[in-house]
């Protein structure tokens, strides 16, 4: 069970490097509703409130879709739920570490959406500082703004804004980039400084190994 396994991982995490300061946890593939999910959602949907999956499928289920708000606040309800298990696991062996999570976004052109609803996340994981990014800062600057650094803080959310990174993404390649990294980390920094987030992070590239997000000959 995926809530077993990450808690299980979160508190191998504690027990394998106890001089750690905090924990940060991701969630991938929220924007991918699996088949194995519709029973669950249409059972989460009933007691909330929310359209079952037959009238929500006519259109793409992506809580990375501005008009998808029941699978976005489906994928948010079942985040914070693991995310509380999680907390009350590590703080029982005694952790006392601040406790964070990427809220993940999507661009395209002329459309900006936050994956996460983050004032539902607000209400049910309060203990948790969001993390923020958008790796496409050549389009939609200023939304991503409002989005990952001026909403989450009005949400009363504690926010870190994630630079981007130096990543392959599988087939991505240098070109597909209308600009520098140099030139993408300075608005991100701009933008961090001018919209007030609580801090400001940045991945390294010192990964040495194949794999999904990273090519040794990138």
């Amino acid at each position: 069970h995926i809530f077993e396994r990450a808690v299980e991982q979160c508190e191998e995490i504690i027990e394998l490097f106890p001089e750690c300061d905090g924990l940060s946890v991701e969630f991938e593939n929220h924007n991918k509703f699996y088949r194995h999910r519709i029973e669950p959602y249409n059972a989460w949907a009933e007691e909330h409130g929310f359209p079952g999956w037959e009238e929500i499928s006519k259109r793409p289920p992506n809580p990375r879709i501005y008009q998808c708000e029941e699978v976005r606040a489906y994928t948010t309800w079942q985040t914070c739920t693991l995310l509380r298990q999680i907390e009350e696991t590590i703080q029982a062996k005694g952790f006392q570490g601040p406790l964070s999570t990427i809220c993940a976004a999507g661009a395209v052109p002329g459309a900006y959406t936050m994956e996460a609803d983050l004032g539902l996340f607000r209400q049910l994981a309060p203990n948790w500082i969001a993390v923020t990014y958008h790796y496409d800062r050549w389009q939609q600057r200023l939304a991503s703004a409002d989005y990952c650094m001026v909403y989450p803080k009005e949400m009363g959310l504690t926010t870190y804004f994630l630079g981007r990174g130096v990543m392959t993404w599988d087939t991505w390649r240098p070109n597909w980039m209308p600009i520098s990294f140099e030139e993408h980390w300075r608005r991100d920094f701009e933008d961090a400084l001018a919209y007030g987030v609580d801090g400001l992070l940045m991945f390294e590239a010192d990964a040495f190994s194949d794999g999904q997000h990273v090519r040794k000959e990138e």
